[in-house]
């Protein structure tokens, strides 16, 4: 089994590239969420129709894919064909029917599909939408086998495509589908033809930076390792790594970049480099969500510990990728896993187990597999299986088929496989002439080409490195004979400046002293005065504390005598029976609470010279809407914006409050009818602020003059509002409005500031 992984790293690379190759736009990608915002804002028009079509491409291409993943593409696709069909949109119509040809086609429904895609390409023609005309031959070309006349149809498919694209100027297009061209040829082993698309290609992509150039270097190192040309496949091995790592690259690209470097090490029998980069690839897919590709690199390692003779590593590793990244279908990688597991299985003794991987094999090859490369591909397992099970002479016949395909490409390492396969059925069969014969086409076929290469590839480097070394020697001496040169200059000099530098010392030794005594006399007097300053400071700050504290103490009193007064009225009012006298109190008793409620806040809070009046109106609003005990009849709304006021105008604009709400309350809803106050804030554009009292009450009456008025409510709001030199306006419409225009006054020097100053 030592020799068997060249060929399925091999095959998994086949695989991981038709995983990263796109049908349809290789070169664009969308954004879904993107497009799904678009989706649910946008208008039915043309563009919303590609909006469907473009996600619906999303699910199709998406990493991973699942069942539903497949049911949502069909679901946009047909939306965005219906709404191209009634917005009589040609393009969207043909764009709309290609998707459903590749749905169709990921579904297994090949006629269904091939009809889809033909009828596309009618539409793409009828509307001269020659992009889309290269997309849909491009796509249809990947449908082809590679043997035979689908070989030649598939060339030909992706031929016009790359000449579309040409015609077009689309660049980046034409790049990939001579990339993808030569690996065609490549498959055929036409390396020279291979090799001059993939310089093309190479050319294009440049020409405009394409991101994707790294999957050109990765086809121009395959084609420099199959001819035997490690060194210069390493090369690009190495550009296509320096790439995807520069751009930092997390696509699939990334994955593919990584596995072909590791076939590479493999190939030249550096299988611990090749398990490096084999596990980057693998946890590359795994954060991609790529399970179809982390399944196949699994089988990649498990071959190389297969080949390093740690089967035991290789079977545990299969069974763990079987039970947790087992891909749904063949071609995203499940029979790749298959083949591994029958080679694996073999290796470690173990072919109970490999049997129903066995099965599936033999499944595919006469029910599934529609082209003979995919047939002849899965041989070889199948041979191993059937010679550790004993049945030796039916192999004969698989091996003949695999030998008389592979052998159309030349020696190549599949049929030295299948020698290897050839020369252990002869011995078992006592058919030793043969089997010695099929022993050496095997070792000059396979072992032979890769020991050449390898010691051509060991020569090269040691040259390399050789040549770098005496290149790097040359340099060193020259850079120490010029360092001996400039040491030797340097050493005057330094003589000369070392005696300058020791005058300078001693001259600014002595300078220093003298400065040091200087300043240790400033300092003294600096501390004295540092020493008056500090005890003024803190003479300074217990003034202001105590200032502070007797502030607070006023505040507080001043509160309390004025709840005292609130309490003596209250008392009072007991023993009178006259109503005018009970409502003149209750009236006294809402003026001083207006007042105590400024008081009491500003001996409670740390700022002892401002009022917060969003605070202030909530607290008496509340305050008067439980004194009148209004319930659910009248109903307040505050809108105030955020004001510091000084005593001096808060007090004023209290009482007015007061005045206003408690006459709202008293005499705008008569017989308990429902209303509402509206209590407002707010600045105006010339700087100065309005305090407005609306409600929705009956208002006054028609000939009431609220100028002339001479109550004592509407006396106190006209003095209050002429204290805080503010306008009042009373408007009545549609209830009764009550507005007080005025200006913030500064604002006075307050405790904290005296104390900066300080």
């Amino acid at each position: 089994m030592s020799t068997t992984h060249h060929y399925i790293l091999r095959w998994g690379s086949a695989l991981l590239l038709c995983l990263s190759l796109v049908t349809g736009r290789a070169q664009e990608r969308y954004d879904p969420v993107v497009l799904q915002q678009q989706l649910a804002h946008g208008q039915a028009d043309t563009n919303r129709a590609m909006q469907y079509i473009h996600l619906g491409d999303y699910y199709l291409r998406k990493m991973g894919e699942l069942p539903h993943d497949l049911d949502s593409a069909a679901l946009l696709q047909g939306q965005g064909l219906a709404l191209a069909q009634y917005l009589h949109f040609p393009e969207g119509v043909a764009e709309a029917v290609f998707l459903q040809a590749r749905i169709l086609r990921e579904r297994g429904q090949n006629d269904a599909a091939a009809a889809k895609m033909d009828d596309a390409l009618r539409l793409a023609q009828q509307g001269h939408f020659r992009k889309l005309e290269g997309y849909i031959y491009m796509d249809r070309g990947f449908w082809y086998g590679n043997d035979g006349e689908n070989f030649d149809k598939k060339l030909a498919c992706m031929q016009k495509a790359e000449a579309i694209f040409h015609e077009t100027g689309s660049i980046a297009d034409e790049a990939g589908m001579l990339k993808t061209i030569a690996e065609i040829y490549q498959f055929k082993a036409r390396h020279d033809t291979a090799a001059i698309l993939l310089d093309r290609a190479l050319t294009l992509a440049r020409s405009i930076h394409s991101k994707d150039v790294a999957g050109i270097y990765i086809l121009i190192e395959e084609n420099y390792r199959e001819a035997g040309d490690y060194p210069m496949a390493l090369r690009y091995a190495q550009l296509a790594v320096n790439s995807v790592e520069d751009q930092h690259d997390e696509t699939q690209q990334l994955v593919e970049v990584y596995n072909r470097m590791a076939i590479l090490y493999s190939a030249m029998r550096d299988f611990d480099q090749s398990l490096v980069y084999l596990k980057k690839a693998a946890q590359g897919a795994i954060r991609q969500q790529d399970t179809a590709s982390a399944a196949i690199l699994n089988c990649n390692i498990a071959s190389i510990y297969n080949t390093l003779g740690n089967t035991a590593a290789a079977s545990a590793l299969m069974k763990a990728t079987v039970r947790d990244l087992m891909p749904k279908g063949v071609f995203s990688g499940k029979l790749s896993v298959a083949m591994t597991c029958v080679n694996v299985f073999v290796a470690n003794r173990e072919v109970k187990a490999a049997q129903p991987y066995y099965e599936m094999l033999v499944k595919y090859y006469h029910e599934v597999a529609t082209q003979k490369d995919e047939q002849v591909g899965i041989l070889l397992p199948m041979v191993r299986y059937m010679q550790a099970t004993g049945h030796y002479p039916d192999t004969y016949r698989m091996l003949d088929e695999y030998i008389g395909y592979y052998s159309k490409f030349g020696n190549s390492p599949q049929v030295s496989l299948a020698e290897e396969l050839y020369f252990r059925a002869d011995s078992a069969m006592g058919h030793l002439a043969s089997a010695i014969r099929h022993y050496q086409r095997y070792k000059a076929g396979y072992d032979a080409r890769t020991n050449t290469a390898q010691s051509r590839l060991i020569a090269t480097m040691r040259a390399q490195f050789d040549l770098e070394r005496k290149d790097k020697d040359i340099q060193l001496l020259s850079k120490q004979n010029q360092l001996q040169t400039t040491s030797l200059r340097q050493e005057q000099v330094i003589r000369n400046v070392v005696l300058a530098g020791i005058c300078m010392l001693l001259a600014l030794l002595a300078l220093i002293y003298n400065r040091y005594r200087t300043k240790q006399r400033s300092h003294l007097q600096l501390q004295q005065k540092q020493n008056e300053i500090n005890a003024q400071n803190e003479l300074l700050k217990k003034l202001l504390t105590d200032k502070e504290w007797l502030l607070r103490e006023i505040h507080h009193r001043v509160k309390n005598n004025l709840q005292i007064v609130i309490s003596l009225l209250n008392s009072q009012s007991a023993y009178l029976n006259n109503e005018d006298a009970l409502s003149a109190i209750r009236n006294s008793q809402h003026r001083m609470y207006a007042m105590s409620l400024i008081h009491q806040k500003l001996y409670q809070s740390d700022n002892l010279a401002s009022i917060d009046m969003q605070w202030y109106i909530c607290e008496l609003a509340g305050y008067m809407q439980a004194s009148f005990d209004t319930g659910q009849q009248i109903r307040f709304v505050i809108d105030t914006a955020p004001l510091q006021l000084d005593v001096a105008q808060a007090v004023p604009l209290g009482l007015i409050l007061n005045e206003a709400i408690s006459n709202a309350i008293k005499y705008a809803f008569p017989d308990k009818r429902r209303g509402l106050i509206n209590i407002s804030l707010q600045p105006l554009h010339d700087g100065r602020f309005q305090l407005s009292i609306t409600d929705n009450g009956v208002g006054l009456p028609a000939n009431f003059n609220v100028y002339e008025s001479q109550s004592l409510g509407m006396s106190l709001m006209r003095g209050l509002a002429e204290q805080v030199d503010g306008a009042l306006t009373i408007v009545a419409r549609d209830g009764l409005s009550i507005h007080i225009t005025f200006s913030k006054r500064e604002e006075i020097q307050t405790v904290e500031d005296t104390q900066t100053r300080a």
